[in-house]
């Protein structure tokens, strides 16, 4: 006989899924006079292990194009000595150099002698690179190098926080060329700029250009055995340069767990500095790498690049900006010297910003040729139109320069404009090279502009923009709903652009008539999200020139990655704001700027392929600072819908006055009961403090609360429209407990409100049936939220848990309306857990135009996991709907299910049995009732007899899942309760 269990109570479960299915992070303490290398012992604009991320995600067609090339980087060698003679001190001779170079290529090639003594272990993996090293066969200006040049610096040496100040000796444009420092460097032998990568976690943009190199100290440069740390190799240079082209040190800056991002280097956590094992070594359990190029020991140890170091070398060289376009530099072929060659060598005027439309168009020009030049013609073109040519008599020897001056030109219009001077003719023919016969710049217009300036960018006006490489602008006015759904605004087209990443993209401003202006404000809101699942590394900046736009060289304003997103929600596409809520208003005072007279501001853009910007109303307007204005800048912790009977919100105030703030009243207005508190401070112009506001004793229901400041030092505020802050907000103290179902039918204990005063949500009838609606279509007041919130829910002792919807939506026009699910677990003081977030085409569950009522196909139903949730005692949800003016939408049949996603089943029928018969052992049970009760369940055999049952006290859509311990036969399981009385047999099979 089959032995029964007595009470089915021991045998019911709730099922559940597991039942069924650039520089060190950290260096060695060691006593040494100069460390090995200062890449990632700072922060060196790009975070090395965040552009493993990049690397990893770059299109890898360029990379297979030149997969069996033999790549050819031209270097030029900048010696920065201090008046020594050449082959003295610092001032290395050509020997050294001619020495470094060949080391390069030798370990790049691993055609180096030491090749042989590459541990067996490793000789896998150990790799030839073909990349090669030249020196550079013409300068910038397209005249014979050798590659090397040499300049007396302006200080003894060069610490690692003066990079900008040893490349600003002499530099050379990073895109033609590797740009190699020798000097006398202090604390470490050398370092090198990371290429740009697209990734999150950089806190400014990477605009390094002209600081993108490499530097070494001058001792360990080529062969010097007497170098002070070790014998010098010169592979301190094969080091750095593997970081130029974006390696990082084998043992991942880090311990054992860190990484290089390269499966063939060991994991290893030491650096081996001033080291050379002369057997297998381990740190990690495996056999360390320690004669790996990007390792510490000493240059007698080094002898290896691994195939995966090939590989990434070669992906940077193929897709990053100032290294691929190494390959292809006109560094790279010799100068061939004509006997008659005039070249342009510089503009003179006009430079790329002018401050008044009229200027002396000037060109210096040089004899590049082999032959005396006595006479010459040289044009001006604007636009590819012909203005004016000059004929000179001016016999000018080999190598000399002469300025060129033409007849004064005004400019007009409001677009950038192209001024080009070409050699017509030398010595009456033509001249024998015409690779350096004409230069151009591309000049801003000069339009001046009254104050108070606002650009709005509804007009469409034509913009201002210049491309750091590309012909091609990537700022274009667009609809992007703002305060309003048909809002323009000028957007940056990053999305899913890779070509030139790392690019800059340049929108400048009018110039501006400051005149008499002593203080003055310039404001812009903009808007960006990055995009889910990729790592942002797209940024904007605001800067200014004071020479009229030739040079922008000062940063107001700077934000890349994720510090640059303004919105919460999560964007797996091109992101288009929803409305005010996703855009974030900037404010700078530029009145320290305001003395130089040729002032002007332009933003700045850097692709990093990730998503697009927007950036709308554009202000510059005078502003007098008030002597007394404070005001309150932020307040947080104001819950909107909580059961606590206190709240404490946290109040920023900021001293927006040029007069230091002693002390000032603080003042809380809640639904018209005032309180004030005098407050002692000491807040200087600009200063901000934060007060608690503890407000307790409250009683259910909905309140106003105002906040304000007044009495700055016992006077009155100069600019009181900063001075209050006003929200609405609710206590509630209503619960259930889980399982819960809300069709809205009757009075429904979810309650809803508007932190703003608005409100959306309402009951909405339809043939019989109610939902809930938020009632947006064509409003006004974009980006307001609209609550619907849950009574607090009793988790129970539940382990699991599904939250399901109807939903019904309908996006009208452009409009990006947004519907989030979030949800708290401290009673509604905070709503941390964001559970959905979509909007605009995401949220369609029809396609139709106009204003939007559901028919009964138009519904979806969506599914949340909630088991991660359930095991905190309560929990509160919150639906909250942001305005975007688009249409309708409406929520209905809100349920929780006690059991995960995988197992929720949609039944018709109060309650189903499944399987029938039954044969494994086992059979379910899913409840569907209308409402929530307490149930018995029970099973009985055909006499009557109840073999078992249970009480449930909250019976509404339970799913369980019973033991077969009885014999086989009829059974009857029945479920009753005050409002139910339900029954269904059960066929037991063996």
């Amino acid at each position: 006989m089959i032995q029964m269990r007595s009470c089915l109570s021991l045998v019911k479960t709730h099922i559940r899924l597991g039942s069924i299915l650039l520089a060190f992070l950290h260096f060695p303490l060691i006593g040494v006079g100069q460390l090995r290398c200062a890449v990632s012992t700072h922060s060196y604009h790009e975070d090395p292990e965040q552009f493993e991320q990049w690397l990893s995600k770059i299109r890898i067609q360029d990379l297979r194009r030149i997969q069996n090339e033999v790549l050819t980087i031209p270097v030029v060698f900048h010696i920065i000595h201090r008046g020594e003679p050449v082959g003295q001190g610092r001032n290395l001779s050509a020997e050294r150099i001619e020495q470094q170079l060949a080391t390069l290529n030798a370990d790049f090639r691993r055609t180096n002698s030491d090749a042989s003594e590459t541990p067996a272990a490793f000789l896998p993996v150990a790799s030839d690179t073909q990349i090669e090293f030249v020196l550079a066969r013409r300068d910038p200006s397209g005249l014979p190098t050798s590659g090397i040049t040499r300049t007396q610096g302006s200080q003894e040496i060069y610490r690692f926080s003066e990079d900008a100040t040893l490349k600003s000796e002499i530099y050379w444009p990073a895109e033609d060329y590797m740009n190699v420092y020798v000097a006398d460097l202090s604390g470490f032998l050398g370092w090198a700029s990371f290429p740009f990568s697209n990734l999150a976690g950089i806190d400014e943009i990477n605009d390094n250009r002209l600081t993108d190199g490499v530097a070494l100290d001058y001792s360990y440069v080529g062969i010097n055995p007497d170098a002070s740390e070790f014998p010098s190799l010169g592979r301190t240079g094969t080091h750095e340069v593997g970081h130029f082209l974006g390696l990082k040190h084998v043992w991942g800056d880090g311990g054992c767990n860190a990484d290089d991002f390269c499966t063939d280097t060991p994991t290893s956590s030491t650096s081996y500095q001033n080291q050379c094992p002369g057997s297998e070594v381990s740190s990690c359990g495996s056999s360390d790498m320690y004669s790996n190029f990007l390792n510490y020991t000493d240059d007698a140890c080094m002898n290896l690049f691994t195939t995966c170091q090939r590989e990434r070398m070669r992906t940077v060289l193929a897709n990053s900006i100032r290294r691929k376009s190494l390959l292809t530099s006109p560094a790279l072929q010799a100068p061939v010297m004509a006997e008659v060659d005039l070249g342009v060598q510089n503009i003179i005027s006009p430079t790329t910003g002018l401050c008044t439309p009229t200027f002396t168009p000037m060109a210096e020009v040089r004899n590049d040729g082999t032959n005396l030049i006595t006479e010459f013609q040289v044009q001006l073109w604007l636009d590819e139109m012909l203005v004016e040519t000059q004929t000179s008599n001016q016999a000018l020897n080999s190598g000399e320069l002469l300025l060129v001056p033409f007849s004064n030109l005004s400019l007009s219009g409001d677009t950038i404009q192209s001024l080009e001077f070409r050699v017509l003719s030398v010595n009456g023919g033509q001249d024998d090279d015409a690779s350096n016969d004409s230069l151009n710049v591309r000049v801003i217009p000069s339009l001046e502009e009254e104050i108070p300036f606002l650009e709005s960018f509804e007009s469409s006006p034509e913009l201002i923009t210049q491309t750091e490489v590309s012909s091609t602008s990537l700022w274009q006015i667009q609809t992007a709903p703002f305060r309003t759904s048909d809002n323009r605004a000028v957007q940056l087209q990053f999305y899913n652009n890779p070509d030139n990443i790392g690019e800059f993209h340049t929108l400048i401003l009018p110039n501006l008539d400051f005149t008499g202006m002593n203080s003055a404000d310039l404001s812009f809101s903009y808007a960006y999200s990055g995009i889910e699942s990729i790592d942002s590394k797209d940024g904007l900046k605001l800067v200014a020139s004071t020479d009229c736009g030739t040079t922008f060289d000062r940063t107001l304003f700077s934000l890349s990655g994720n510090n640059l997103i303004t919105t919460s929600r999560s964007v797996s596409g091109a992101f288009v704001p929803s409305g005010p809520d996703e855009w974030r208003q900037i404010t700078i005072n530029i009145t320290s700027l305001l003395d130089f007279p040729d002032l002007r501001f332009a933003f700045i853009g850097q692709n990093g392929a990730a998503n697009h910007i927007y950036l709308d109303d554009i202000r510059v307007e005078p502003t007098e600072l008030q002597a007394f204005d404070l005001g309150i800048s932020g307040v947080e912790q104001l819950p909107v819908v909580t059961c606590m009977d206190f709240i404490a919100p946290r109040v920023d105030v900021t001293n927006f006055g040029f007069e230091t703030i002693t002390s000032y009243d603080l003042i809380y207005n809640l639904s018209n009961q005032a309180q004030s508190r005098n407050i002692s401070a000491s807040l200087v112009s600009g200063a901000s403090e934060t007060q608690a506001v503890a407000i307790s004793a409250l009683e259910e229901g909905s309140y106003t609360l105002t906040l304000r400041t007044d009495r700055p030092n016992g006077g009155s505020d100069g600019a009181p429209a900063n001075d209050s802050f006003t929200r609405n907000f609710i206590i509630d103290e209503s619960e259930a407990t889980l399982p819960i179902r809300e069709n809205f039918e009757s009075t429904s204990p979810w309650v809803t409100v508007s932190p703003d005063g608005t409100n959306l949500w309402s009951a909405y009838t339809q043939e019989g049936n109610t939902s809930f609606q938020a009632a947006a279509f064509n409003t006004d007041e974009l980006g307001t939220q609209h609550w619907l919130v849950s009574p607090v829910l009793n988790t129970g002792n539940l382990t699991e848990g599904t939250l399901q919807f109807d939903l019904a939506y309908a996006r009208n026009g452009i409009a990006t309306d947004r519907l989030q699910i979030i949800l708290s677990v401290n009673c509604g003081q905070s709503y941390d857990q964001v559970l959905y977030d979509q909007s605009g085409d995401e949220l369609n569950t029809t396609l139709q135009t106009g204003e939007f009522f559901p028919a009964s196909g138009d519904w979806r139903r969506e599914s949340i996991d909630l088991s991660d949730f359930v095991n905190f005692r309560e929990i509160r949800l919150a639906f909250v709907f942001t305005n975007g003016g688009g249409n309708h939408l409406f929520i209905d049949n809100i349920e929780t299910v006690p059991v995960s996603p995988d197992f929720v089943r949609q039944f018709s029928n109060p309650i189903v049995v499944y399987p029938q018969p039954v044969t494994d052992g086992q059979f379910t049970v899913s409840l569907n009732l209308t409402n929530k009760e307490e149930i018995i369940v029970s099973l009985v055999d055909l006499s009557g007899k109840v073999i078992g049952q249970f009480r449930e006290p909250n019976g509404l859509n339970q799913t369980y899942q019973f033991e077969v311990p009885f014999l086989a036969g009829y059974y009857l399981l029945r479920v009753s309760g005050p409002g139910v009385d339900l029954s269904r047999p059960v066929l037991i099979s063996r």
